[in-house]
């Protein structure tokens, strides 16, 4: 990742960026009502991403992104509430239900 694409994501409000393999990053934004683990492309220049996943707060999703950077990103993150562009939600208890 290039300093001009650090900053771009930065002034976009993108927090904790971090390269990805394959060309991707990885950051959090904050939301309305949750703070989102998002990944996006580098090559990119718009600063706009493609998957989402939604945590109760940021310390959450700190936690979260440090957790899934020590697996080098396989599967997706852990602990999150709410994955939009799947209809995921997952209850207090872990159980997954699908909402389109």
């Amino acid at each position: 990742m290039t300093d001009d694409q650090l900053r771009l994501l930065t002034s976009l409000g993108y927090h904790a960026v971090t390269e990805m393999p394959d060309g991707l990053w990885a950051g959090l934004h904050p939301f309305i009502y949750t703070v989102g683990i998002v990944v996006g492309a580098l090559a990119d220049r718009t600063g706009m991403y493609d998957d989402r996943w939604c945590y109760h707060g940021p310390v959450e999703a700190l936690a979260a992104l440090h957790e899934w950077k020590s697996r080098a990103f396989d599967g997706e993150p852990g602990g999150w509430h709410r994955h939009p562009s799947s209809g995921r939600r997952r209850g207090a208890d872990g159980t997954i239900t699908i909402r389109p």
